[in-house]
């Protein structure tokens, strides 16, 4: 309860179903068990251990806890803890069978709704749209007392509200309806829950707890992240080769070399050097005659790359080409 009030823990979809999972796995158990039903379902009697599993815990031994009324002076309180418990359950006197087991599972499953919607919505106990802008706010008496009343068709029973949002599956809307019905027989037993709960986490992508989940999201997160590291080193690769080829054409291999090792780059003296410098005779007179497209695009572009593929042959390094000017 006190994790669900928690306006600064942040819940999403897959939180919240890992609650509905770990509450749905503990009435299990107990309905399988020699204890047969909790009796007492609530979200105080719901804890969260450091791994963020739910636990269900105030169960058993029913006659004793019925003997404390330590809060039987405050009515608000007493009626406040009666707001999970089933119609069926609080007209006692109007129901014989109230010890079997079968009427005190399918109260189990009453509770189990009105917590998950508490889950779902996290806007306290049994929340009422619109309830918070009355100017008299309903009482947990007033509640308890409406729930407790048979319905007069075609008015449907009093139940909290439970609009339509993004973090409920409309198959986990639907199952807290049906857990909540009215008549205990129209309710699904604890077994058909679970296997609901299995089939709407495994549509969400929740295969277990919250921890274990979060372990796969961590794991989806690294392999998602080892991929996008590839692609960017892939092209951190590819924009190096392309500055390393820039730069080879700017000075020679080797001094390039020197200066992407971050070393100081020292003069050399060679005793023999051929220098070979070319112009185009007559280019201006050539230039008039033809169009810039003729001259430019045709001329200076066949000429200039036919002179770099022979110097790819060679040993040779181009020191600049700059308009008519080519010197190797």
């Amino acid at each position: 309860q006190d994790v669900l009030e928690d306006e600064e823990l942040h819940m999403d979809r897959m939180f919240k179903l890992s609650l509905v999972q770990d509450l749905v796995q503990g009435i299990h158990y107990i309905h399988n068990s020699n204890v047969h039903y909790h009796g007492n379902l609530k979200t105080s009697n719901c804890v969260v251990d450091s791994r963020f599993v739910l636990k269900l815990t105030d169960f058993g031994i029913e006659s004793l806890k019925r003997c404390d009324d330590a809060d039987a002076d405050d009515p608000n309180i007493a009626y406040k803890k009666l707001l999970w418990t089933a119609p069926e359950l609080l007209r006692a006197s109007e129901c014989a069978d109230l010890q079997t087991y079968y009427v005190q599972q399918k109260g189990d499953v009453y509770s189990f709704a009105i917590i998950c919607q508490e889950i779902i919505l996290r806007n306290g106990s049994f929340y009422v749209e619109n309830e918070a802008f009355e100017m008299v706010p309903m009482t947990p008496k007033e509640k308890v007392l409406k729930v407790k009343s048979h319905p007069s068709p075609p008015n449907p029973p009093f139940r909290p509200t439970l609009p339509e949002t993004h973090d409920c599956p409309t198959a986990l809307t639907n199952l807290i309806k049906q857990g909540w019905a009215e008549d205990p027989k129209q309710r699904p037993d604890i077994r058909a829950i679970k296997n609901s709960i299995r089939s709407i986490n495994r549509e969400a992508g929740c295969s277990g707890n919250l921890v274990d989940n979060l372990l796969v999201r961590l794991e989806n997160y690294a392999r998602n992240l080892e991929e996008q590291v590839k692609d960017r080193t892939a092209d951190y690769l590819e924009e190096k080769k392309r500055a390393e080829d820039l730069l080879y054409r700017m000075l020679p291999q080797s001094v390039a070399q020197i200066l992407m090792r971050g070393e100081k780059v020292e003069a050399e003296k060679f005793e023999s050097v051929t220098i070979y410098f070319s112009d185009i005779c007559g280019f201006t007179k050539l230039s008039s005659d033809s169009t810039p497209i003729q001259v430019v695009v045709h001329l200076l572009n066949d000429l200039y790359t036919t002179f770099d593929a022979i110097i790819e042959k060679w040993d040779v390094y181009k020191v600049f080409n700059v308009f008519l000017s080519f010197f190797v």
